[in-house]
């Protein structure tokens, strides 16, 4: 799965070590009265060891139309492309938004301005730092240097969305015959609140059979909904009681289905549902008319 990535202008949380050396190294170059260092006085012969994570473009009206004049090796990597002489417009939609803006950003500033840039790739969550340095350049318009740091830290977004929300979550897989028809279904994943949800441990659910479950977790008629979802490859939202402590708790269930895997969403809406059945004794009780 791939997301655009989207950058904003932010004071850095975790600044790689060489980015205050390249703010430094721009500010020493700027000649005084002017609003850009040269170009050759930044880049030319002095990158080193940060070669690889420089891109640099100029010759653009605007971000979008900037052109790769040089580009290291881990910001190909990064592109997943060749970009030699390609514009920034040509980049891949998660990779172009984020340059655009900060190329913007730098020329507006005419100083070098941080942002951190978030991307979804393969399901991990990548963070990346990028310094725009605006250069100028004495055979035309204005060029910008960016640099690009991947932080190491990566996190599976769909781990970090189980742990985030306050409503029971449950992954299914479908478990078929050798005819091909489905005939149970297997809980792959689960986070906690679904296990508070549900008072069971993660043990007992985590690889079981749920026709084997069902039951025991009082979410009788769930496993119907669960193939009608299947076979439609549609998602569907119902409402279930399951009896917990002598008394019932309402839960509203929703089902997504992607292929042979589901999602079902569990929300304890029972207060809510007390609240109706409140008011409608006071209704049905009242024998003046309402």
């Amino acid at each position: 799965m791939t997301t655009a990535l989207t950058a904003t202008k932010a004071e850095p949380l975790i600044l790689g070590g060489n980015i205050p050396i390249l703010r430094l190294k721009w500010r020493t170059a700027l000649p005084p009265g002017h609003d850009l260092p040269p170009y050759e006085d930044v880049v030319l012969g002095s990158l080193g060891r940060w070669a690889d994570n420089v891109l640099l473009v100029g010759g653009g009206e605007t971000p979008q139309a900037f052109k790769v004049l040089q580009a290291g090796r881990a910001i190909q990597k990064w592109v997943g492309r060749d970009i030699q002489g390609i514009s920034i417009s040509d980049f891949p939609a998660d990779c172009a938004l984020t340059l655009a803006e900060a190329i913007g950003q730098s020329l507006r500033a005419r100083e070098p301005t941080f942002s951190v840039a978030h991307r979804v790739r393969d399901g991990l969550v990548e963070t990346c730092e990028i310094l725009a340095l605006p250069m100028a350049c004495r055979w035309g318009p204005p060029l910008v240097g960016i640099y690009l740091c991947e932080r190491e830290a990566r996190y599976d977004l769909v781990d970090t969305i189980f742990r985030a929300t306050q409503d029971g979550m449950m992954a299914l897989a479908a478990v078929r015959d050798a005819g091909g028809a489905p005939l149970d279904f297997q809980i792959v994943a689960c986070n906690d609140a679904a296990l508070r949800l549900l008072r069971k441990p993660e043990a007992e659910l985590l690889w079981h059979r749920f026709s084997e479950l069902q039951h025991a977790l009082g979410l009788s008629g769930m496993f119907d909904h669960l193939l009608a979802a299947l076979g439609a490859d549609r998602s569907s939202e119902f409402q279930l009681a399951m009896a917990r402590d002598g008394r019932n708790i309402h839960l509203k269930v929703g089902i997504a289905a992607i292929g042979d895997l589901l999602s079902a969403t569990l929300t304890d809406i029972s207060d809510v549902s007390e609240r109706e059945a409140s008011f409608r004794l006071l209704f049905d009780g009242n024998p003046v008319p309402m």
